[in-house]
């Protein structure tokens, strides 16, 4: 049987900028990208898991401990690779530009509730800068370091900790979409 072949304009399509990440930013060393990922899989098992023992226990009569701490188990697990672990990856996958829009991580949960990956300036409400106080070659200087996208619905993507002169960059290529910070 001969395969269907999507047709996919994004990938199609170049990004106007792709953004460098550097080393110094990059959390861990060790689990990184795919190995990072296979581990957030083996947690979400573990997560359905816990709470299919804490519906045995139920159907069992075990004491109510026993389901308690499969179900803490499981709703920890559960916010650790929903929500603690994309905020670790979001900081090292980097922001692709493209002519329409923006490419940024998100997880298939995040997609479920209502974040998109592919964010164009008609999604978008603004985005938040956070600012601090850097110490560098021609004095203290006060640069981006953060990076909030604010979705139309209300939704915040935290995009974590970038590279001062990236960041720059991807602001002002935002400003030309029309992308305002807010």
């Amino acid at each position: 049987m001969a395969r269907r072949r999507r047709s996919k304009p994004l990938e199609e399509e170049k990004p106007i900028y792709t953004e460098k990440i550097p080393l110094s930013l990059m959390p861990r060393k060790l689990l990184r990208g795919k190995k990072w990922n296979m581990f957030e899989n083996l947690g979400r098992f573990v997560s359905l898991f816990l709470i299919f023992m804490a519906v045995l226990s139920l159907l069992y009569g075990l004491k109510i401990e026993y389901i308690l701490i499969f179900l803490i188990g499981a709703v920890l697990l559960f916010y650790v690779t929903e929500f603690v672990s994309p905020d670790a990856q979001r900081t090292i996958r980097p922001i692709r530009i493209y002519k329409s829009g923006l490419l940024v991580y998100t997880t298939s949960f995040e997609r479920l509730i209502g974040k998109k990956s592919y964010l164009t300036p008609d999604d978008l409400k603004g985005i938040k800068v956070r600012r601090m106080n850097i110490q560098t070659d021609a004095g203290a200087q006060i640069l981006p370091t953060h990076l909030t996208f604010v979705l139309s619905s209300g939704m915040r993507i935290k995009m974590g900790r970038r590279n001062c002169t990236e960041l720059q960059t991807i602001i002002s290529m935002l400003n030309d979409l029309g992308i305002k910070e807010i």
